[in-house]
């Protein structure tokens, strides 16, 4: 069996990241683990003994590379600035570093920190600002701005809410750690810039190609489609298009990710196979065509960190081919990974680096084996299974991942997966061709009919599907320990398929009986538990009651119809908590012409909405949840109505927050103000 060293390489790589990351060790460290290693592999190679010793000092140098790379992106973007002190921060410059987004109400940018004004006056300093400009500004925003922003910039909060996204990691995996909504007055344009003119070149040309596909596609919904898929601009993407494709399992699509760029490639190599098949060295034309039409796409995306990355990936494949290499697929993809991940480190973390490898990957493993099980002599039946083959081994292997992220899974996605492979497929083909060729009036005019074709029947099928029952099988729930029993058992699974191995069975086994307990041991506790959550939403209140699986939403009546808020807030907490879909009514709920009152599995709640004036109570309450500034001074309403516990919800101004903050400390009461602590989870 040939060599694959990167199967080994590239693990013990990510293996130094992940220690990087998660470790935060010294640069003396690794370079002292990186001095070893070399020390190890001189005296393996002098004293003849290169197999073990070799392997270990690979792996120590491999290693500590890893961490060292780690540490080099950590410098490069500090959460600190860069500066031993920040204290008193109160301006700083940036410049624009990444496109300019287009959202509802903000635009969106990456800045990045050129330097800062403090108590000690301006310093040069390093790191990343995510920047929301506000829509009233006069001038849009552009790649290469370069900003005075007169405030300090925010620290990402972390999740507020219990199984909340958590959006402050996503984004410290890109190396920002700070936000800032700006209005007009708040910065001034200073000049512009670009960090790199190659890149707003690029941008140039990617913003050209999308006012040129809006001319094709005239509809919103296809440019929207088309524009997200084809370049990877999604401001014209609503909310509501968005879920359609989610719950039909193919949001993916809306990225320009590795999924297009591998369309792309097997297109290429399909049809460079019949043109230039009678050449003596036709692989190496058809790994030079590929590799020029592929960049080429990246150049057209904008440069997106995704596309440079699968085409990173398919360029590697490309070079195999063409210089016989290709004996190893695996290895061809761990090489690409390898150089990727020490480009940069943090890209092992990102969703799209998870996702793209592994289906690729399941692809590599599985796909001929697979494939050539079922011979099929009628060439569509054949086409058929082999895009239902595709769909299925790339949805199978990134399946719990999806589900660790997302929390749902596509009920129809064998039905599904096929037919938006198609459509998109078209769509991406003629979308392309119409970009190099739309200057020609008849042949323009074809290809834009077809990317009508391929993009408005790719929405109107998503649309139906929508509407199917059961679609999307939501509510599901993936600890970070199930996720790698998932893929252990995964693993062992395929490596039997591969090696008809039976001890894999064995293998097998450790994970399954994890995972069973682990789900076992996660509902004997969701039938046990009882209690309530007052949630952190921005100026609306919300509160979840469970017993057992079953709950009740009690809210303001716009949390009700905002599903958005729902999804960002509040859903992740009912799928860990093997909640079924909360009703919205509740028996023992009494309106009061100040709030509500409710009883709830043995306790008294008070929700106060506005002031109960001389409103007395001769119990004691449970809890009192305190909104919207109810009640601005706590005395005497707590003489009025004693509790136990006050909740005071974001609703609340900062100012009557503190106060009773203060209050209930002088009386010796339990206090939670959700805006300072987050949610509060009470549970007996």
């Amino acid at each position: 069996m040939p060599a694959a060293p990167f199967l080994r390489y590239t693990p013990l790589l990510m293996l130094g990241i992940v220690a990087g990351w998660y470790l935060r060790p010294p640069a003396a460290t690794a370079w002292a683990l990186w001095a070893t290693g070399l020390a190890v592999l001189l005296f393996s190679f002098f004293s003849g003994k290169q197999n073990a010793l070799g392997l270990f000092a690979a792996a120590l140098i491999l290693t500590a590379t890893g961490m060292l790379r780690t540490g080099r992106m950590l410098e490069k973007h500090p959460p600190d600035f860069g500066l031993r002190d920040t204290t008193g921060l109160r301006a700083y410059q940036a410049v624009l570093a990444s496109p300019v987004e287009n959202k509802p109400a903000t635009y969106r940018a990456t800045g990045r920190v050129l330097s800062v004004l403090t108590a000690r006056g301006w310093q040069v300093a390093r790191g990343q600002v995510l920047l929301f400009v506000d829509k009233n500004v006069p001038k849009k925003p552009r790649y290469g701005d370069v900003l005075l922003i007169a405030a300090r910039p925010e620290a990402v909060e972390p999740p507020q809410n219990p199984a909340e996204f958590d959006y402050a990691t996503y984004l410290s995996y890109q190396g920002i750690y700070h936000q800032q909504y700006l209005h007009g007055e708040a910065y001034a344009l200073l000049g512009h810039a670009p960090p790199s003119p190659l890149a707003g070149r690029m941008l140039g040309i990617s913003q050209a190609a999308a006012q040129q596909l809006h001319r094709a596609l005239p509809a919103a919904d296809e440019y929207a489609v088309a524009a997200a898929m084809l370049l990877g601009v999604r401001d014209e993407l609503d909310n509501e298009l968005l879920r359609a494709y989610a719950t039909a399992g193919a949001v993916h699509t809306l990225s320009v990710s590795g999924m297009h760029v591998g369309v792309l490639f097997l297109l290429l190599n399909f049809i460079l196979s019949l043109v230039l098949r009678n050449l003596p060295r036709r692989q190496i034309y058809t790994a030079g065509v590929s590799l020029l039409v592929l960049w080429a796409y990246a150049v057209l995306t904008g440069g997106s960190a995704p596309v440079l990355r699968a085409t990173l990936m398919f360029s590697m494949f490309c070079l195999a081919n063409a210089f016989r290499l290709n004996s190893q697929p695996l290895n061809t993809l761990a090489f690409s990974a390898f150089v990727v991940v020490f480009a940069d480190p943090l890209s092992l973390f990102q969703m799209g680096f998870q996702l793209s490898y592994l289906a690729v990957g399941g692809l590599v493993l599985l796909y001929e084996r697979l494939n050539t099980a079922l011979h099929l002599s009628d060439p569509l039946a054949a086409e058929a299974w082999s895009l239902t083959l595709t769909a299925l081994i790339a949805q199978l292997l990134t399946a719990p991942l999806a589900i660790y992220y997302f929390h749902q899974f596509p009920t129809y996605f064998l039905l599904v997966n096929p037919l938006v492979m198609l459509l998109s497929s078209l769509g991406l083909v003629a979308g392309l061709l119409y970009l190099c060729f739309y200057w020609l009036p008849g042949l323009s005019g074809l290809l834009a009919f077809c990317c009508q074709i391929g993009f408005g029947g790719l929405n109107r099928a998503i649309a139906g599907m929508e509407n199917w029952p059961a679609a999307r099988y939501g509510g599901l729930w993936l600890s970070t320990g199930e996720l790698w029993a998932c893929y252990g058992l995964t693993g062992a699974v395929c490596a039997l398929f591969l090696t008809r191995n039976k001890n894999w069975l064995w293998v097998a086994l450790a994970p399954a009986t994890l995972l069973c307990m682990s789900q076992v041991y996660r509902l004997a506790e969701q039938r046990s538990q009882r209690g309530l959550v007052v949630h952190h939403l921005k100026k609306q209140t919300a509160l979840t009651l469970f017993s057992g699986r079953k709950a009740v939403l009690l809210a303001d009546s716009g949390v009700y119809a905002d599903v958005r808020t729902q999804a960002l807030h509040l859903e992740n907490f009912w799928a860990k908590a093997g909640l079924a879909a909360p009703a919205t009514h509740l028996r023992t709920r009494t309106g009061l012409p100040f709030g509500t009152a409710f009883g709830w599995q043995g306790k008294t709640v008070l929700w106060l909405k506005t002031d109960p004036g001389r409103y007395t109570l001769a119990d004691t309450l449970d809890a009192l949840l305190l909104t919207h500034n109810a009640a601005r001074y706590p005395l005497p309403l707590l003489n009025h109505l004693p509790a136990r516990r006050v909740v005071l919800d974001v609703t609340n101004s900062r100012a009557t927050a503190a106060r009773w903050r203060a209050a209930c400390a002088r009386q010796g009461i339990a206090c939670h103000d959700v805006r300072t602590q987050g949610a509060w989870v009470w549970q007996w």
